[in-house]
């Protein structure tokens, strides 16, 4: 065998080695996915994100451009961000009930359409000088950050209080201590005389009454 057979295979043992690699890495990816715990139906989790993040985004171009007048020239952008971050927050936690996966979808959701949105902003105006000159402060890109953790915290409390209601509040809910809760309730009302005893329960003590009299 030459020097050059020898490194062919060299290369191919390579080669397998790298694809058995990315295999394994796919793999793992795919199994990590699978196992989040808070992610019970992913294809319910893309749908939100992709959903949410056109809307908002959508929302915020709007009030960006479409509400641009004499007496705001640069457009309501900033108004738009304090109305839509807290309200796409609170309606995510309407149709998610798992606080980490509210703040999951949150998170990409409101990223992506935020900071999209201001790409376009500060792109628009520095090519078509429109909307009016930007004042780009600290505050410019500090008021985005601070209502995308506005978004995500609202759609964890939602989503937390909506979950701690249907544990506690929700008496169409069956829960485990209910049935002992109310078995201890109606004998300490029979003890008091306040509730009578059922009738199987009453037949049953006379039948043993009966069968201690005749012993």
């Amino acid at each position: 065998m030459t020097r050059e057979d020898e490194s062919r295979d060299i290369r191919k043992d390579e080669d397998i080695i790298e694809d058995e690699e990315e295999v394994v890495d796919k793999k793992s990816v795919n199994d990590s996915w699978k196992n989040i715990k808070f992610i019970p139906n992913k294809k319910h989790f893309i749908i939100l994100s992709i959903l949410f993040s056109i809307l908002e985004l959508a929302g915020l171009l709007i009030f960006a451009y479409s509400l641009i007048t004499e007496d705001f020239p640069t457009g309501l952008y900033d108004f738009g961000l304090f109305i839509l971050a807290p309200s796409f927050g609170l309606i995510l936690s309407y149709f998610v009930e798992n606080k980490k996966e509210a703040v999951a979808i949150s998170s990409i959701n409101g990223g992506s359409s935020i900071f999209i949105s201001l790409i376009i902003y500060i792109i628009t105006e520095a090519t078509l000088e429109f909307p009016d000159s930007l004042n780009v402060t600290f505050y410019f890109f500090g008021i985005p950050v601070l209502m995308l953790l506005v978004q995500i915290i609202v759609a964890y409390t939602m989503a937390r209080v909506r979950r701690l209601y249907y544990r506690y509040g929700d008496s169409t809910e069956y829960r485990d201590g209910d049935e002992a809760m109310i078995n201890e309730l109606r004998e300490s009302r029979r003890k008091r005389g306040i509730e009578l005893e059922p009738k199987e329960d009453q037949e049953v003590r006379s039948e043993d009454y009966e069968l201690s009299d005749s012993e």
